[in-house]
């Protein structure tokens, strides 16, 4: 019988969705404290969050984006 590897990213993904929640925005998310997870597109919205989000979302415009880049080697 021939095993086929399955690919690392799923497993991957399912090991960060434990962690203060990487793919989808459950209760009471915690803050994202030393990823390496870069933001390719901003979506802004003026109203409240309904797809895939749970309780406790709000709009995007009590948000600030920062761009804190640290170049210590």
């Amino acid at each position: 019988m021939l095993f086929t590897r399955q690919p690392l990213i799923p497993h991957f993904r399912n090991m960060l969705s434990r962690m203060n929640c990487f793919g989808r925005a459950n209760f009471c998310t915690g803050t994202a404290v030393g990823t390496n997870i870069g933001i390719n597109r901003v979506d802004i919205t003026f109203r409240d969050c309904l797809n895939r989000a749970l309780i406790y979302t709000g709009s995007t415009s009590n948000t600030i984006f920062t761009d804190y880049v640290s170049h210590n080697k």
